[in-house]
């Protein structure tokens, strides 16, 4: 493959094409426009490196002695330098460390049981520890992933477990991590801290329990303001709080929208029950992006948890992640076809007994929605605006802490 100059590749029409773009971008939307193009790629570049990861996930080189010893001590040189990063407070340093460790074991296995046990002991805690880390940042996706490699690499650590019940919790997937809880529970037998072990895990139960009935009075809440309000009516302002409205993980089939005999253009469409509840499911999906969700929380932090103010752009920012769900749904990918989405859920969430299904997925589409403004924007009593908080929306430990 022949190897091309920096000037060769800048100077090629496609190249040009995207800085004219991204120049286009700036000029019309000023620097707010290039911090989310930072964001964008910051977030692409952890996708791309997820994908060659999980590409090369089975193609694990054996290292023969010298390299193990080489690559061992490099990873253990970058987990110390993250672990100091991480106790003066600089989450994203230590991520950057952390990181460097993972990408340096993820490729290789030992040749022998012995070494390859500590190979796993060492890649597990760095894992670990890279979890922690993406979650204080906001990198649920990642945070999860990184879990799930601890936890396969030392499935009977207890921690690697209760790191992954913490980063499914930040998403907002609380029966699989009461699952995690269970294994807590598997591995913590015989062990002579089971009981302190079994305090931890009952007092995460409990949080998420609370967590389900507050959600659940939350959307109880929601619901009744929203019906008290008209909040899906076409009269009423785009930037009032509604309760979003969202998609499925299956393709919808033409059956799915029923349209009027009447004048297509004019009529509104309608959704079938099932159609209502992938809509939603699909929006939720969208929205539980971790771009997305960083970009709500930037959002949230420039206005300083202003809701007018926030309300007023999350449309915007919203509109992009809507359109291709629009369009699948047989909507127009605009914001006219938003309002057509809104009229199409109306008989679904506006009747006298709303199917649990649909409850439960427009709840769950709210709250991804929102991101890290959903308890200040559900809340009924609230006279106080202050930024969010990404710790206090998840409920963090301060227990918890990195190796």
């Amino acid at each position: 493959k022949m190897q091309k100059s920096f000037e060769e590749v800048i100077s090629a029409e496609e190249s040009l094409g995207v800085l004219q773009g991204i120049r286009n971008r700036v000029d019309e939307f000023g620097s707010q426009a290039a911090e989310d193009m930072l964001v964008e790629y910051d977030a692409r570049a952890r996708s791309l490196a997820e994908e060659r990861q999980a590409q090369q996930g089975e193609e694990k080189r054996v290292a023969d002695v010298h390299t193990l010893a080489q690559i061992m001590n490099w990873a253990q040189k970058c987990k110390k330098d993250g672990l100091v990063e991480w106790e003066q407070g600089h989450w994203a340093e230590a991520y950057v460390s952390w990181r460097q460790a993972d990408d340096t074991l993820r490729p290789f296995k030992a040749a022998d049981k012995e070494n390859g046990q500590l190979l796993s002991e060492l890649h597990g805690a760095v894992a670990k520890n890279l979890s922690q880390a993406c979650m204080k940042l906001g990198y649920w996706q990642e945070a999860v992933k990184a879990a799930e490699i601890a936890s396969q690499l030392c499935p009977e650590d207890h921690k690697a477990w209760f790191r992954l019940a913490c980063a499914l919790e930040g998403l907002g997937r609380l029966d699989e991590a009461e699952e995690c809880l269970h294994k807590i529970d598997e591995c913590s037998v015989g062990r002579p801290d089971r009981t302190r072990i079994a305090k931890d895990t009952q007092a995460k139960r409990e949080k998420l329990q609370a967590l389900r009935d507050r959600e659940q009075a939350s959307l109880k809440k929601t619901v009744e303001k929203a019906l008290a309000r008209n909040v899906f009516s076409e009269e009423r302002e785009d930037h009032q709080i509604h309760p979003a409205v969202l998609p499925a993980k299956t393709t919808p089939t033409r059956e799915s929208l029923e349209e009027s005999p009447k004048s297509p253009s004019s009529v509104p469409k309608h959704l079938t029950r099932e159609g209502a509840k992938d809509l939603l499911l699909e929006l939720r999906d969208a929205y539980r992006d971790t771009t997305f969700q960083m970009q709500i929380f930037k959002l949230a932090r420039d206005v300083h948890g202003e809701k007018e103010l926030f309300l007023a752009n999350l449309s915007k920012l919203a509109l992009p992640l809507q359109k291709p769900i629009l369009e699948r749904f047989g909507f127009q990918p605009s914001e006219k076809g938003v309002k057509e989405m809104k009229q199409a859920l109306q008989a679904h969430l506006h009747a006298a007994t709303i199917d649990e299904d649909i409850r439960r997925a427009a709840d769950e589409t709210t709250m991804a929605f929102y991101g890290v403004m959903y308890d200040k924007l559900t809340r009924v009593d609230d006279d106080i605006d202050s930024p969010p908080s990404m710790e206090v929306r998840l409920g963090r430990d301060p227990r918890e802490q990195s190796e």
